[in-house]
């Protein structure tokens, strides 16, 4: 009996980590996805919208962001890591000051970055194209 409770405790979870898109945006800008350590979050949030909530794991990491303005895709990340301790929510705000890769506020990517976004985070996404993070264009070779 002893035992049976001791592995009940073991295994009692804490509450979930959890993770959120927030778009804080002003314009017409739509965030598409989010990849953040181990967790896709693959709902469009508008403008000033949040995405549901989802379930993450502890980590400090780079959020990698597919998004659009007027019908223009662009990719991005976060200025910084983002981290979060277990139990905990992060929120994972999307703004002009908060990524690189938005050709609107010339925070440009490397084209290093931007392939690694387009071919390793979202290469269904971009298949047999190439992302031009200097004009946030893609095109076919």
């Amino acid at each position: 009996m002893k035992r049976f409770l001791l592995i009940l405790g073991l295994c009692a979870c804490d509450d979930a980590t959890t993770i959120v898109v927030d778009n804080a945006y002003t314009d017409d800008t739509i965030v598409d996805e989010v990849w953040w350590s181990q967790t896709l979050v693959p709902d469009q949030v508008l403008p000033g919208g949040e995405s549901p909530v989802y379930r993450t794991t502890p980590a400090l990491d780079t959020a990698y962001l597919v998004a659009e303005r007027g019908g223009n895709v662009f990719v991005a990340r976060t200025a910084i890591p983002l981290g979060v301790n277990r139990s905990a929510e992060l929120h994972v705000v999307v703004s002009p000051q908060n990524i690189v890769g938005d050709c609107a506020t010339n925070a440009h990517l490397t084209q290093p970055e931007a392939d690694f976004i387009t071919q390793r985070i979202f290469p269904g996404r971009f298949a047999g194209t190439i992302y031009d993070p200097t004009t946030c264009k893609t095109f076919k070779p």
